[in-house]
């Protein structure tokens, strides 16, 4: 049996959102994936910045495990074109999932908070597209360039070889959507088995 809690703070440390004070068992709290428990809590804020702090322990022993960061909260309720962060995740599918913690439209995802994934395992990254303009046809079209490097070295013909290209210092994929609604919910799965261990970093670009 473990307690946690989630509390949310204004930049002056005002408290603004939380839960706390409840426990559960471990395997009822989180979903279990390749030996690593993953859990998700939300709060809803009005504020663009906040201070976010999480805590975590067994109900048996003396542990305390805490993690806070500042986190500015992006307004996606204008107009123009806009895209999400990026999200990591273990295992992004259209096929229901009853263990999935997050659903977004028809999309289930089991989200990788550490950003540490197998080799031997495709590496997912969840994102969403606002504001999409809609054509007298009521058809939204929109064009996503996904881009991938390894951080922290100009040689990368490992890494390019994801695309059978090792001649360039990055590579990138383009693919054309089309679609029905002002908001798009896409993912990406890539298969970096062929590029050695190492830090990456995957840039998308919406047009």
């Amino acid at each position: 049996v473990y307690d946690y809690g989630l509390t949310v703070h204004d930049e002056a440390w005002h408290a603004i959102a939380e839960d706390t004070g409840t426990e559960r068992r471990l395997s009822a709290l989180s979903r279990l994936r390749d030996g690593r428990v993953v859990g998700m809590m939300a709060a809803t804020v009005n504020v663009d910045t906040c201070q976010i702090v999480f805590n975590i322990r067994p109900r048996d022993g003396n542990h305390l495990a805490v993690w806070k960061g500042a986190r500015r909260l992006r307004d996606f309720s204008g107009t123009e074109l806009a895209v999400s962060s990026i999200l990591p995740a273990l295992l992004v599918t259209e096929d229901p999932d009853d263990g999935a913690l997050l659903k977004r439209g028809k999309v289930y995802v089991t989200p990788n908070p550490s950003r540490r994934f197998e080799r031997a395992r495709a590496v997912y990254g969840y994102f969403e597209v606002y504001n999409l303009t809609p054509d007298e046809h009521g058809t939204t079209s929109y064009e996503t360039s996904y881009t991938i490097r390894k951080i922290g070295q100009t040689a990368l013909q490992k890494v390019l070889a994801i695309f059978g290209r090792q001649d360039r210092p990055e590579t990138a994929v383009t693919v054309e959507r089309l679609g029905e609604t002002p908001t798009a919910n896409e993912y990406v799965a890539l298969d970096l088995r062929r590029a050695g261990r190492g830090a990456f970093r995957l840039e998308v670009t919406v047009r």
